[in-house]
């Protein structure tokens, strides 16, 4: 499955696809139960992108929030995540046993990243993860300008 949510490629319009994003979660969390029942975690990648990621990271905290704490996916690729980099690391101990080994791949060119970053104030998942990256378990598998990263199940 993959979930991509653009703000109309109009950096004005970012702030109101935020919003719009927030309101899909609910939907997000029951779609992401539902393939997982239906198809099984073995046979579920989640792939995301930009608030798509911020989008399916929420839902799977609400799936918790829920009680529902099985496996959901054998894997999680987040692309060129628009996600704040500490708190990915302060919660991915909360849900990582839900999506087995987590990938990030990113850009250190990714202009909308950075006009995300300016924004929020905080470094992105994506490029300039820095200390907020090592701290929640990512390594490096990148080159260059861009940037591919793991994370293990525990």
């Amino acid at each position: 499955m993959v979930f991509t949510w653009l703000s109309d490629g109009n950096p004005a319009d970012y702030v109101a696809g935020q919003a719009d994003r927030k309101w899909s979660v609910p939907q997000l969390a029951t779609i992401l139960r539902e393939i997982r029942d239906r198809f099984g975690p073995e046979r579920f990648v989640i792939v995301a992108h930009s608030l798509g990621s911020r989008g399916t990271l929420i839902a799977l905290e609400r799936l918790l929030l829920d009680g529902y704490s099985d496996s959901v996916a054998s894997r999680l690729i987040l692309v060129a995540p628009d996600f704040d980099a500490d708190a990915f690391g302060q919660r991915l101990p909360f849900f990582a046993h839900m999506v087995g080994n987590t990938t990030i791949y990113a850009s250190d060119n990714d202009t909308p990243l950075r006009v995300s970053e300016g924004l929020h104030g905080h470094p992105r998942l994506g490029p300039g993860r820095g200390r907020a990256g090592r701290r929640g378990g990512l390594r490096d598998r990148g080159r260059i300008s861009s940037r591919a990263l793991s994370v293990q199940r525990p």
